[in-house]
């Protein structure tokens, strides 16, 4: 057990000083991929025969408070905003704007935690670029030199330059198809919001006047 330590500390330490940061933002990207992979997960989380059963409560007289309550009791965010849009309705509000409200309060959130992650997967291979410089670099320093262990200097430099790069790549590579599955899910969840906002609008419409005077 203290043999596979020992090996293990002395490629870390092979490494130079540049794997600290690499091991940082291999903490962040996997801090934000599944900070965000559990939020998305959430905010889909909601059945797509929701909008359909909207549209019967509606049809069969429930009020729009009715119908508020019952989709505040379901888990997700779409639910969620679909009660909140039709409560604003219920006041004599318009469910469009409400609806647009919720859109634009929520996307941008996630616009910005993707574009963190992006820049974290993108720094991991240029810090294990950076430290294949530095490695080359003192390769060739010791090179330079005459009367010293040049051979043990040479490997240390090269020890540096490839293992930096490998931590870099193996830190971005599950950061990359992470990205792919998150903006899948995103662009998910913005279709989910026109759905909604299209499909309440269009039952508000068909069954305003009714619900207007069941408040």
């Amino acid at each position: 057990m203290m043999e596979q330590f020992s090996g293990a500390l002395h490629y870390w330490t092979a490494g130079g000083p540049l794997l600290i940061p690499i091991a940082l933002v291999c903490f962040g990207i996997w801090a934000y991929l599944l900070s965000l992979h559990r939020r998305l997960r959430e905010a889909l989380s909601a059945p797509r025969s929701l909008e359909d059963e909207v549209e019967h409560r509606i049809a069969r007289g429930e009020t729009l408070q009715e119908v508020s309550q019952w989709l505040s009791g379901h888990d997700g965010l779409l639910p969620r905003t679909a009660a909140y849009a039709l409560k604003q309705a219920a006041g004599g509000g318009n469910i469009r704007d409400a609806l647009d409200e919720c859109r634009q309060r929520t996307l941008p959130f996630f616009d910005r935690q993707m574009l963190i992650l992006t820049a974290l997967v993108a720094a991991a291979p240029l810090l294990g670029l950076l430290g294949t410089v530095f490695g080359m670099i003192d390769t060739f320093r010791a090179v330079s030199q005459y009367g010293v262990d040049t051979a043990s200097l040479v490997a240390g430099g090269i020890s540096q330059a490839l293992i930096t790069t490998q931590f870099g790549l193996v830190t971005a590579l599950p950061g990359v198809f992470g990205l792919m599955r998150l903006r899948r899910m995103c662009r998910q969840l913005e279709l989910r919001f026109m759905t909604y906002e299209s499909h309440l609008s269009l039952v508000f419409e068909r069954y305003g006047e009714n619900v207007k005077h069941k408040t």
